[in-house]
């Protein structure tokens, strides 16, 4: 801390204390601390790692360490497969989390797999009827006849 901070804080309380000529009132006094107090720590805390957006919709924030861990730990392919899940999820139900990293440990890397066991194979998802041939709208002329018969009984 600077000596110009220091002397700055130490007439600030000293003010505040009532024992200076400064013409501030004690909530003056107060509030001053108060900013210069949180000013100097917010300086002197160290610089947090930068995150950067992964994901299709650039949801999930990783810094480059815990990306790092996540490819270490369970390989390129099945890692980003994670982020995406978790981005999706983001993106479909606006989940809001403070910690990216920390919800893949937890719980994306179980959601994941349950889905896997989930997912039906490409001929499972094909429905039997849609290779089946399609029947022409057109009617037959057995059809016509007897709508026509129907409509009579109505008429």
């Amino acid at each position: 801390m600077s000596e110009n901070i220091k002397h700055l804080l130490y007439m600030l309380e000293m003010a505040y204390k009532e024992e200076s000529n400064l013409r501030l009132t004690p909530i003056q006094c107060k509030e001053l601390l108060d900013d210069l107090n949180l000013f100097i720590e917010n300086n002197n805390s160290p610089k947090k790692e930068s995150k950067k957006k992964y994901g299709e919709y650039k949801h999930v924030r990783l810094t480059d360490k815990e990306f790092d861990s996540i490819v270490e730990c369970y390989g390129q392919e099945y890692g980003q497969q994670l982020i995406d899940y978790l981005d999706e999820y983001i993106e479909m139900k606006g989940y809001k989390a403070k910690n990216h990293y920390l919800c893949i440990k937890k719980w994306v890397v179980d959601a994941v797999k349950q889905n896997k066991y989930k997912q039906p194979t490409k001929t499972e998802s094909i429905p039997e009827w849609f290779n089946k041939e399609i029947k022409s709208n057109k009617t037959t002329e057995e059809e016509r006849a007897e709508l026509e018969e129907m409509l009579k009984e109505y008429r």
